[in-house]
């Protein structure tokens, strides 16, 4: 093979089925621009015989019936005018046949029912038809550079609809074999287009080549079949290298990835292994910290016992101290009465010197006056007046007695309840002084603390 200079051409890319596009770019290889008209247009891109020219920058006319096949072309090709409709003779409406997922869809209802002996799956619409002329007349321009019709046997009819006097395009380019079959269909074709100045320049097995007179092309185009110096591609070829550059480029980055992947595995690995040695010490720090846990709670079960014990005995405290202090009361009140006690103990003891004193007095008096009357040499004072002055002196003096007898028993009773207060007294300030030196009230010195400070504040505040 020889290898390509510096000025060969880029590679076309081919989208016909048998490769009729390739003869077209040798026919317009230098013309940027131009129009066709494709009837039975099928899909807008795959075996189809106008999508190079598409994308050369040319634009023309789609008639496409099948609705599935002709709504693909606003998306795909929006320069171009898309007609969903048939060309016959005559305008108006008929049975198409929808001959499913091929491009044997016809208007020729004997060719539809082969295709449904042939097992394929065949679909009946009604549509729109319209003539190739007034087509024309609506959307084409003076001049045409290509028609093409794939119309599966309903050729003819669509050349005849045509205003040839108005309208010749350069190049006339026809299926001419049965559908499926590399064998001719007999038809006057060739005869019709001679009459309106059309040569027939080239069959390729599939299709035949029409050039006009006044085309200005050259049949030197078709001299030889397409062969490997028109540089060529099938677009499923360069969709297939370019699915290869992708599967190459996604190769590239699925193996970067992994290679990341890798890296990124072995670096989860090493923090997998440092969280499997940080858990292992995080368990056994639980456990340390639950073994603590259990001694704190049984330290706090330990302290809120003896909380509650201090509670208990706080309380039994403030029970023994509202007692000593109703006892510290009733000692004072009871200091009161001995007070009281020892006041009437010395006023009695007074009156009883005093009664003392008069009754030793009286005693005196008596025995002076015996004594007076033995010596005195006066007469003898009368027995009965004697005695009655004894009489009288005794029972002052039992009298008296009496009286002092009394106020010692008041005495001798004050000096035994004054033993048994004082004894009382003894008694309440011994078990006062040992609460006092108990743990208990110690422990609770803070609370009896806290109490006073609060009793204070409030009589300030008050």
């Amino acid at each position: 093979m020889n290898k390509p200079s510096d000025n060969t051409p880029p590679v076309f890319i081919s989208y016909s089925r048998n490769f009729e596009d390739v003869l077209l770019n040798r026919l317009f290889r230098d013309q940027p621009d131009g129009f066709y008209v494709d009837v039975g247009a099928a899909d807008p891109k795959m075996e189809n015989d106008c999508r190079a020219l598409y994308e050369r920058g040319w634009h023309g006319i789609n008639i496409e019936p099948n609705p599935a096949l002709a709504s693909l072309y606003a998306e795909q090709r929006p320069r171009d005018v898309t007609l969903e409709v048939a060309v016959d003779a005559e305008e108006g409406r008929q049975p198409y046949f929808v001959v499913e997922g091929t491009g044997l869809s016809t208007l020729d209802k004997a060719e539809a029912e082969r295709c449904r002996v042939d097992g394929w799956t065949v679909r009946e619409i009604t549509i729109p038809t319209r003539t190739l002329a007034g087509i024309l007349a609506n959307h084409a321009p003076a001049r045409i550079d290509v028609l093409k019709i794939d119309v599966e046997g309903w050729e003819e009819p669509v050349l005849r609809s045509n205003d040839w006097a108005q309208y010749t395009p350069r190049v006339i380019l026809l299926e001419c074999t049965l559908p499926e079959r590399p064998e001719r269909r007999e038809t006057g074709i060739e005869a019709y287009l001679a009459g309106h100045g059309y040569r027939r320049v080239w069959f390729d097995g599939l299709n035949d080549f029409y050039l006009h007179a006044d085309s200005g092309l050259s049949a030197d185009a078709f001299q030889v079949p397409v062969n490997v110096f028109d540089n060529f591609e099938s677009y499923q070829l360069e969709e297939l290298r370019q699915h290869a550059a992708n599967l190459d480029h996604s190769l590239k980055v699925a193996s970067t990835f992994a290679e990341d992947e890798r890296h990124m595995i072995a670096r989860k690995d090493d923090e997998l292994s440092t969280l499997h040695e940080q858990l292992a010490a995080a368990t056994r720090r639980i456990a340390d910290i639950g073994a603590g846990h259990q001694d704190a709670l049984r330290a706090i079960a330990d302290l809120d016992a003896r909380y509650h014990g201090v509670l208990a005995e706080n309380h039994h405290l403030t029970t023994r101290t509202m007692t000593l202090e109703a006892v510290r009361n009733e000692a004072l009140l009871q200091a009161d009465t001995i007070r009281s006690l020892r006041t009437s103990l010395a006023a009695t003891q007074a009156r009883c010197d005093l009664y003392a004193a008069e009754i030793e007095a009286a005693h005196g008096e008596r025995e002076e006056i015996i004594r007076l009357r033995e010596q005195c040499s006066m007469p003898a004072i009368p027995l009965d007046s004697s005695l009655d002055l004894t009489a009288t002196h005794e029972l002052e003096r039992a009298r008296h007695a009496t009286v002092l007898a009394g106020l010692q028993g008041e005495i001798i009773a004050l000096q035994s309840a004054l033993v048994d207060v004082t004894a009382e007294r003894d008694e309440a300030k011994g078990w006062w002084d040992a609460i006092r030196q108990s743990t208990s009230w110690r422990v609770t010195r803070p609370f009896r603390v806290a109490g006073r400070v609060a009793l204070k504040t409030l009589g300030r505040g008050r």
